[in-house]
């Protein structure tokens, strides 16, 4: 495998909804609506990925918290790790070693890849 690269091994997809880690509660609920989506990674100032929201991660917050109000202005990041659903992706550059992805999906419980960058076949 480590002849292959990410870009090698997947197909191109259609567009991938990835929003700062600062957006708001009620923001990531008005994105997962107007997308239809379940949720999407979150990445820092730099692009950087953080993690994974999901409508899970959220209802969790909501039936948690104190207040509607309260709940739907803190920033989203603070919900990322709360359920399992986030914590199964990977993510990777398409010129990395596939294998990486082969020993995350066997060692780290990842069950998902997203690959950024240019997808090619040989």
């Amino acid at each position: 495998m480590e002849d292959f690269f990410c870009g090698q091994m997947v197909q191109e997809c259609g567009e991938i909804i990835i929003e700062p880690h600062d957006i708001s509660v009620k923001e990531a609920l008005g994105v997962c609506e107007a997308k239809e989506i379940s949720g999407f990674p979150i990445v820092d100032r730099k692009g950087a990925f953080l993690g994974t929201v999901s409508l899970t991660d959220i209802v969790l917050h909501f039936a948690e918290a104190k207040s509607i109000e309260d709940a739907s202005n803190v920033p989203i990041y603070q919900l990322l790790g709360r359920s399992e659903e986030g914590k199964v992706f990977g993510f990777y550059e398409a010129t990395d070693r596939a294998n990486l992805i082969l020993e995350a999906f066997t060692n780290k419980n990842i069950r998902r890849a997203v690959i950024k960058g240019k997808h090619w076949r040989k």
